[in-house]
């Protein structure tokens, strides 16, 4: 079951990194628009298009956010890291509500990872951006979203043993 909150104001949208499509992007890009988020945190520090925090800025800026709503972190390799070196961000902008902005299977993991991260000081909605590559109905037919899944277990079970969920 995939999280997804109900529409909800909030400070910022936290947008991950490995989006090679710029759908999270695109996805937070609206919520900006429609008055749901004031700001908009791109992580990232892989290199290459969607990957990089640079990338998505870029892209959202094709897409008519303005420039005064970004924030960046480009130092991460991670969820666990984005959502750790996004915390001092947080701190110095006076965020205290978070919409999480990610890939449907990914969002358990990286909503577990910001909610440990950030303890009460910060409220979460999750927003996932609806990928074109993979849908919750049926997923397992398809190769890659099997795989993504899979992975995404695997993940999230290394998560809970290094006690950073």
């Amino acid at each position: 079951m995939v999280l997804r909150d109900p529409p909800t104001r909030t400070d910022a949208a936290l947008v991950l990194g490995g989006d090679p499509y710029y759908e999270r992007t695109g996805h937070a890009v609206r919520l900006l628009k429609e008055g749901w988020v004031k700001r908009l945190i791109f992580c990232g520090g892989e290199p290459g298009p969607g990957d990089h925090a640079q990338s998505l800025m870029q892209h959202a800026r094709e897409l008519g956010a303005p420039d005064e709503a970004f924030l960046i972190e480009d130092r991460s390799h991670s969820t666990r890291e984005s959502v750790e070196f996004a915390r001092s961000i947080l701190r110095e902008n006076d965020i205290h509500s978070l919409t999480l902005v990610t890939s449907p299977f990914h969002q358990r993991r990286a909503f577990l990872a910001a909610r440990k991260s950030f303890g009460a000081e910060v409220t979460i909605v999750n927003s996932p951006a609806d990928p074109s590559v993979w849908k919750q109905d049926g997923w397992w037919r398809d190769w890659w979203s099997t795989k993504a899944v899979f992975f995404e277990y695997v993940k999230l079970a290394y998560y809970f043993c290094r006690g950073w969920v």
